[in-house]
């Protein structure tokens, strides 16, 4: 059977804490990009805001003829960015992730796709979070689990979530307990999608990583013509 390719791609943003790999990142950023660089208060912040833009236009340098700096965006209405039209015909379709410590994109040829990486340390409530977001199903699971295992379990399930409203351009307007995903020990994951989607759940697939020992990655891609896709990790050097 054949099978679709979504292409992820990692790197941490520690990187740029070397003035020189930060200028050269900064030089192929746009106006627009360098201007809400400029914005954010933090340092941490600025190198995963660099590190994450710098990373999304080097890497679909790999897939078409344009040099990293030459890329345009446009945003569009549900604010989903995606390439200009003068780059339509590469049928290019991308997403970013980043947090403090790690950045992410995904490419993909003509399917839709979201990506999320989130520190396993950042909650510090999930039981509270999952109650009040998270599907029944869901937070039943995360009852059955303590310590270490309930926060990595509850990180895991929120990439995903992240992932597909942002694969579907909707945001959280779509509820993020109308769907549910199940892991098992070893992150296979059974997707409940949108039920207003039921006829074509299977165009979705999903995939959830441990991206390093201090971060999840959830994926989510809509092939329309339903073959399996194999997501593809791999971590790039700024």
């Amino acid at each position: 059977m054949v099978t679709a390719q979504a292409f992820i791609y990692i790197s941490d943003p520690a990187a740029l804490n070397d003035d020189r790999v930060m200028s050269r990142t900064l030089e192929i950023l746009s106006d627009d990009e360098l201007k809400r660089f400029e914005r954010l208060r933090f340092n941490e912040d600025q190198r995963a805001f660099a590190a994450s833009h710098g990373l999304v236009r080097q890497t679909l340098s790999r897939f078409a003829p344009v040099a990293p700096a030459d890329w345009a965006f446009i945003n569009r209405k549900d604010g989903r960015p995606e390439l200009a039209d003068k780059f339509s015909k590469f049928q290019l379709r991308f997403n970013l992730s980043h947090s403090r410590g790690l950045v992410a994109c995904i490419i993909t040829v003509a399917m839709d796709c979201g990506v999320d990486v989130e520190r396993f340390s950042k909650v510090k409530v999930p039981l509270n979070l999952a109650r009040r977001f998270f599907n029944e199903r869901e937070y039943l699971h995360l009852l059955n689990l303590e310590g270490k295992e309930l926060d990595r379990r509850f990180i895991e399930i929120w990439t995903l979530k992240e992932a597909y409203v942002k694969a579907k351009g909707l945001g959280i307007r779509l509820g993020l307990s109308n769907f549910w995903f199940d892991i098992d020990d070893d992150l296979g994951v059974l997707a409940h999608v949108d039920p207003t989607e039921k006829s074509r759940k299977n165009m979705w697939h999903f995939s959830v990583s441990h991206a390093d020992k201090n971060h999840a990655l959830g994926a989510a891609v809509a092939n329309i013509k339903k073959q399996p896709v194999n997501f593809e990790i791999a971590q790039i050097n700024l």
